[in-house]
């Protein structure tokens, strides 16, 4: 199957965004140049229920790091350590690539003399977070922390990550006590971390304890050791497929599907499964442990296609559709995807689904579509799940059902999808096809919201403003209405600046960020209301009175009503300011805005 999977359109869309950073203080100031240190931070380790957070939960640990460090993280740290295992373990004459070397030679790659290495784990209780900052040539740790996250959820996991490196790194276990110590110790269950007690407390109540764990750990690591030179010197494929079978996340893992990779053409024989060349054709497509090579990637996948491998159809499909090792040609990538959806390949079904549903190459069939939605989604894609949720929902392709609706996008939020997961927040709000409940609804939408959903950041922003299934807090509807806007979605940039505008700071940006969001959605009468009110406040009165008449025109809101109201006031015309103020407290009497702007202005 491919690793890179293909969205075809926006529905399927995870958006994994790191904010962009914006100059808030314009006051300039006489340059200082600081030398930072630079570290490379390994990819983090999670367990594999949260891999779809790795990401964010990394871009956490990047932002603390960068306070201090010049950090090199990332796909280019995984691309470089990748290439690095595979020159290692290409020659049998060459001596394994031991922990140490390697980390050596990464660090080179990046001149630096700091590797960072971080996990997470999964407890009874929770989580268990660690990090390590060594200068890999002299073997001194800078820096080592841990922390439980007791009964965490993924918003808090994130955080806790955030809390871990919020100061600049120093040795904290310095000032910790010793029973603590022994407590973080133990959870971890590191040869380092064991080492650190040791050095600590040499005559702690534990050390016989720890001698014995450090003891234990060796002896695994040269069992593991040992099945690694043993897989090197038969240097076969089914060596190191034994290998890894026996230690699937050992420090030799990389190394050891690098030499599969790298043996695969040279042994094509039945002892090479086909899962082990579909995955070296997606290795020579991407470049991923081998020299890139698209046409070899083409070649080799088609002649798995043409002997009926479902999963290589799928990826055949998919280079026809994006162009990649071959000319782009939607009808046979359509093809491909029919041969491999008809043989029960799940990622081909809903990519077959989508191309009835928008019409693409073939006659637009919403009952097709829905078929091959639902028999995708019954076999656990999660996109899928989704999309069916959305045709029961708008009644595409079938009868309208928000219950079954419900229970589909719920399927699919389980399983991690951000865009699911905003929607079932959307549907525990109103009450569509579940009883309304603010409390879980904020619950999903924070789920969304920290994997970088903008929709779903922009709605917990919202749930924080209005308290709607949490405390009311300005601070923090304000922060994640920022977190939406930096991906260009128009509501958030409404909210955003318009929540600016309230406070009367920096005008200038506000106006911007709701000039952005009309673009994005034109006929928007609010976002027109907030422009019209961002244009008044800038000065630019005529402009301003042209927007907000045709917002009012559009949704006579009171709000709307108050500041039209307020334009024509000040612009002379006061019998109609007046007018329009009196007409909608007569329709809203208890509105606020209303009251407070007659007050101002008349009373």
């Amino acid at each position: 199957m491919s690793k890179c999977k293909l969205y075809l359109f926006g529905i399927f869309l995870l958006t994994l965004a790191i904010p962009a950073q914006s100059e808030t203080n314009p006051i300039k100031h006489k340059a200082v140049v600081t030398v930072k240190e630079r570290l490379v931070l390994m990819p983090l380790r999670v367990p594999e229920e949260n891999k779809n957070l790795a990401g964010t939960m990394e871009t956490a640990l990047v932002e603390g790091l960068q306070q201090k460090y010049e950090v090199f993280s990332g796909e280019k740290v995984s691309q470089k350590a990748h290439r690095i295992f595979l020159d290692e373990s290409r020659n049998t004459s060459h001596t394994e690539c031991d922990e140490t070397r390697c980390m050596q030679k990464i660090a080179e790659a990046f001149q630096s003399e700091l590797i960072a290495t971080a996990a997470v784990t999964k407890q009874e209780d929770g989580y268990f977070i660690a990090l390590s900052i060594q200068n890999i040539f002299d073997n001194k740790v800078v820096y080592s922390k841990s922390v439980p996250c007791q009964n965490c959820n993924a918003y808090q996991l994130v955080e806790k990550l955030k809390e871990l490196v919020s100061k600049s790194p120093t040795n904290e276990k310095d000032n910790i006590s010793e029973s603590d110590l022994w407590a973080q110790v133990e959870k971890v269950d590191r040869i380092e971390e064991y080492e650190t007690y040791l050095s600590k407390y040499p005559r702690g109540k534990n050390v016989l304890v720890a001698n014995a764990r450090i003891k234990k750990l060796k002896s695994i690591a040269s069992k593991e050791l040992s099945a690694w030179k043993h897989a090197q010197q038969l240097n076969t494929i089914k060596s190191y497929q034994t290998y890894i079978q026996e230690f699937p996340n050992g420090l030799h893992a990389d190394f050891a599907q690098a030499a599969i990779y790298n043996l695969a053409p040279s042994q094509e024989n039945d002892s090479v499964s086909a899962k082990v060349q579909i995955d070296l054709a997606q290795a020579y497509l991407y470049g991923n442990g081998v020299p890139q090579n698209s046409a070899k990637a083409f070649a080799l996948t088609r002649q798995l296609a043409i002997q009926g491998y479902a999963d290589a159809q799928y990826s055949l499909g998919l280079m026809y559709f994006s162009g990649q090792g071959i000319a782009k040609d939607e009808s046979k990538a359509f093809e491909w995807f029919q041969k491999s959806a008809m043989q029960g390949n799940a990622d081909a079904q809903v990519i077959l689904a989508a191309m009835y549903e928008e019409g693409q190459v073939i006659t637009k069939d919403e009952s097709k579509a829905f078929a091959w939605y639902q028999k995708s989604a019954m076999q656990g894609n999660a996109d899928a799940q989704f999309a069916l949720g959305v045709r029961h929902f708008n009644g595409q392709g079938v009868a309208k059902d928000e219950s079954k609706a419900f229970e589909w996008v719920q399927k699919s939020a389980i399983q991690g999808k951000a865009n699911a997961q905003g929607a079932l927040g959307s549907m525990y709000l109103n009450g569509q096809g579940v009883a309304r409940d603010e409390t879980k609804a904020f619950e999903w939408f924070q789920k969304s919201a920290i994997q970088g959903n903008a929709t779903g950041q922009y709605y917990l922003g919202e749930m924080y403003s209005k308290g709607q299934g949490v405390a009311k807090d300005d601070s923090k509807a304000f922060d994640w209405f920022e977190k939406s806007a930096t991906q260009n979605y128009a509501q958030s940039y409404n909210a955003f600046g318009y929540r600016l505008l309230e406070r009367h700071e920096r005008i200038p940006e506000a106006v911007a960020m709701l000039e952005k969001a009309i673009k994005l959605a034109p006929d928007n009468y609010d976002i027109m209301d907030s422009l019209g009110w961002g244009y008044y406040l800038s000065g630019k009165k005529e402009e301003a009175l042209n927007l907000l008449k045709r917002a009012f025109n559009g949704n006579p809101r009171p709000e709307m009503a108050a500041h039209l109201g307020e334009v024509l006031w000040i612009m002379g015309n006061k019998t109609e300011g007046e007018k329009v103020w009196r007409d909608a407290l007569n329709k809203n009497p208890e509105n606020e805005s209303l009251k407070e702007v007659i007050k101002r202005f008349i009373l």
